[in-house]
């Protein structure tokens, strides 16, 4: 399943670039509160009204960059549903390059990999327990866990962000993950295997965001 120009709810405008836009905004409000602060420091004005007026374009400032983290959020969902479902990324699809570029970058791969080679340090004792509690399931997976930490951790291997999808609801999904919860620790030896299987191969992944 390709994903380009036939889904037009896709904004046009580079994912990037609008970042960029807004950050823009934002220095300008930050530069208006730095030039607010020196008026006031500089022409003596009331401590109070001084902090006022600079905490008001401060925050003014923070605005856009709060919307554009809520409206990235929400377009990697958007995204990561469409890779799950399938979907190819194509190079007419702003939203599927900018996010498979996001999940297949050196910098995520080496934290996940991080994340995954602690978390097998957790589960043999070796560390001090994270803020949410493993599964007591998973350690009979450490090999697993630790092979896909190192495949993860080989940038010299392609992934495919079909599999770093699959890999990013493994550890951050909290309330359905078999490395967390108890009731579904049975899964996990076959979702680490299709983790691996769905990092080489996007076709691993069926229709429904499962593996095969």
């Amino acid at each position: 399943m390709e994903f380009g120009r036939q889904h037009p709810h896709v904004g046009a405008a580079p994912i990037g670039a609008r970042r960029g836009a807004t950050m823009l905004t934002a220095s300008v409000w930050l530069l208006i509160a730095a030039g607010a602060l020196a008026v006031g420091v500089l022409g003596d004005l009331p401590q109070p009204v001084t902090v006022a007026i600079t905490g008001l374009f401060a925050a003014v400032a923070l605005v856009p960059v709060a919307m554009d983290a809520h409206d990235r959020a929400v377009l990697r969902e958007q995204a990561d549903d469409l890779l799950r479902a399938g979907a190819r990324v194509h190079p007419d699809s702003a939203l599927l390059t900018w996010r498979e570029a996001e999940l297949t970058s050196g910098r995520n791969r080496k934290t996940l990999a991080r994340s995954f080679s602690r978390i097998a340090l957790e589960l043999e004792g070796r560390v001090v327990p994270g803020p949410v509690p493993l599964s007591r399931a998973a350690r009979e997976h450490v090999a697993e866990i630790r092979a896909l930490s190192e495949r993860l951790g080989d940038l010299e291997r392609p992934v495919t962000a079909q599999g770093m999808a699959l890999v990013e609801d493994l550890i951050t999904d909290g309330f359905g993950s078999p490395l967390y919860v108890p009731a579904r620790a049975e899964a996990l030896g076959t979702t680490l295997e299709g983790c691996l299987a769905a990092l080489d191969d996007p076709n691993a992944l069926t229709c429904e965001g499962r593996v095969r």
